[in-house]
């Protein structure tokens, strides 16, 4: 299926965690069938992230073009330029609705679009090396360079405060009951964050990774050895966050879930060390 061609395409609106779906939906077809992936355009016009940064009078406003000069093309792929000009002049166009029911033969000079996720990680388990590879060799050096790399485990929370998350609602029994696309609460991230401490009798440091305003946090930050982490960039926290020892994730969040579940780093979540990413090189 070398004439063949897959491309991730990007929903209008969404965030790295359900982009990093589409991306690896189709790095795994292309795995499977010896398709030749066409790496996507993953840069985004975030105006109103940007408008309500500025309203809020943040010092440092949120990008106006979201998730530019993070990634790059792995050798071997084909360039999103080259890809969109190529299909131009393909015979056939398919578009993906659901990745355990594609195709594995493709028709030469077609190229399969994968528009549609299924948002889960069921199939990804035994590709888990690969994609680990792939991610971190697309992601550039400078962006790398800002990952967390710690002398000693750590404990990573994910807080999800920003768009499209409401805050909980109590119910009516008193308890906090987090729902789809409501924020996991606070209280909850102290509670369990003095258990884990407890049992393991170890005061772990813990590295927060939010999209909310220190005020926000300012609750969990009483805790002891406590510290925000922020490197300006969603791909760096994501493979910072995977790295910890144990991570708190927010419900909902594919961010959490990417980091948590799927484990970029190649150890897991669970693993007792950290160490320097490497990458080889690969092509601008």
């Amino acid at each position: 299926m070398k004439n063949s061609f897959a491309l991730p395409v990007f929903p209008v609106g969404t965030g790295l965690g359900n982009r990093l779906f589409h991306w690896c939906d189709a790095k795994i077809y292309c795995y499977h069938t010896g398709c030749q992936f066409i790496s996507p355009r993953w840069c985004r016009v975030a105006l109103g992230k940007y408008l309500r940064s500025l309203a809020k009078g943040q010092v440092i406003s949120d990008s106006l073009l979201e998730y530019a000069n993070i990634f790059r093309r792995l050798p071997g792929d084909i360039s999103y330029q080259r890809g969109i000009a190529l299909s131009l002049f393909l015979s056939k166009l398919q578009l993906s609705k659901n990745s355990e029911a594609l195709p594995t033969s493709m028709r030469p000079y077609s190229v399969l679009y994968f528009d549609k996720s299924n948002y889960t990680f069921h199939g990804y388990g035994k590709y888990r090396s690969s994609l680990t590879k792939d991610i971190i060799a697309s992601i550039r050096p400078h962006i790398l360079d800002k990952v967390l790399n710690p002398s000693e485990p750590f404990i990573g929370i994910h807080v999800r405060i920003g768009d499209g998350f409401k805050p909980p609602e109590p119910g009516t029994d008193g308890f906090v009951r987090t729902g789809w696309l409501q924020q996991t609460p606070i209280q909850w991230f102290k509670e369990t964050l003095r258990f884990i401490r407890k049992a393991t009798g170890v005061n772990y440091p813990v590295y927060i990774f939010s999209d909310g305003p220190s005020t926000r946090l300012k609750s969990l930050l009483e805790e002891s050895n406590t510290f925000i982490y922020k490197s300006n960039s969603p791909a760096a926290d994501l493979l910072s966050l995977s790295r910890s020892w144990l991570i708190l994730g927010s419900g909902s969040s594919s961010f959490s879930a990417f980091a948590a579940l799927y484990a970029f780093r190649g150890r897991g979540a669970a693993s007792r060390e950290c160490s320097p990413l490497r990458t080889s090189p690969t092509e601008e």
